[in-house]
């Protein structure tokens, strides 16, 4: 590694706060080494915008022992590779918006593993349509997340296995609804911490439809804290037209009364075709059984 690749900051004694953002360097190939020095109070670190290839080596004449971490704007595909950042050790609060975590899907987690205490990640806008299963693997801490504004059809599987999730932000995505199963993990999460669970869902494309029905209901039974305390999100109704999960649950019955007797109709028709594909060639047999025996004895001789 040359000089020019080494940079030092010598801070004032004691600080707890360093902004370096916006920084941006040649598009060399070789890395940089950041020397921080009277770090030992440092609290709170801004890297964020950082026009980089690769992510300096950052290090301190002291363990660092940083809370709060902004790296959004940079490009979190440089980190995939990473199997360890000293300054991330300790971060308990990470923010990684617009951090083009898109482009990691398949390996989110060893992004996330650089981060293995964070209770509070943020990584929104980042045009997530699929989180990783196992993202979060080694994040057992995380208790608030924001995947507010992204691309995704549902609640991750892996945001809802996090044991200590107490609050959790998918407003401005393509949700249409919340199967049970989800609904049943939030239920229990609402009962097992003293503070009660924490749902934004504002800007979705919600539907209130026969098949969304039990969902419109569990919003209006359910302990889970939405972040319209009237639950008054807009929907789309079978027949295209906007309306509000209020008025559609005021009118639950004149909106769904009808849904019930869908699903018979379609278990009528179901059990008719049924009965004629067994039915039919049982008659057939059965009718003409002396002749297909008459037939088959003829064959054999022949």
């Amino acid at each position: 590694m040359d000089d020019e690749s080494k940079f030092k900051i010598y801070l004032p004694a004691n600080p707890t706060f360093l902004r370096v953002s916006h920084y941006m360097t040649s598009y060399r190939l070789m890395g940089q080494k950041l020397f921080v020095a009277n770090a030992n109070n440092l609290r709170y670190l801004d890297f964020s915008y950082w026009q980089i290839k690769q992510f300096p080596e950052i290090y301190s004449d002291t363990p660092f022992n940083v809370k709060y971490m902004d790296i959004s704007g940079l490009n979190a595909s440089i980190l995939i590779h990473k199997m360890s950042i000293p300054v991330f050790q300790n971060v308990q609060t990470a923010i990684l918006k617009n951090a083009m975590l898109s482009l990691t899907v398949g390996k989110n987690g060893k992004v996330f593993q650089l981060f293995p205490t964070v209770e509070k990640l943020d990584i929104s806008y980042n045009n997530l349509w699929n989180l990783d299963e196992v993202a979060f693997e080694t994040n057992l801490n995380l208790s608030n997340v924001n995947i507010a504004h992204n691309l995704l059809p549902a609640i991750p599987i892996a945001v809802i296995d996090l044991p200590h999730l107490s609050k959790l932000d998918i407003s401005y995505n393509r949700l249409q609804t919340i199967n049970k199963t989800l609904r049943d993990c939030m239920d229990e999460k609402s009962t097992s911490y003293e503070e009660t669970f924490y749902l934004s869902i504002e800007g979705n494309s919600l539907k209130c439809s026969c098949d969304t029905s039990d969902f419109i209901r569990w919003r209006f039974s359910t302990n889970v804290v939405f972040d319209r305390v009237d639950k008054k999100f807009s929907c789309t109704l079978t027949n295209g037209s906007i309306s509000n999960t209020v008025v559609v649950y005021r009118r639950f019955h004149e909106q769904f009364g009808n849904c019930n007797s869908k699903n018979w109709l379609r278990l009528g028709i179901g059990l008719l075709v049924a009965f004629v594909i067994f039915t039919v060639p049982f008659a057939v047999n059965f009718n003409f059984r002396w002749k297909i025996t008459f037939l088959i004895v003829t064959l054999r001789e022949s």
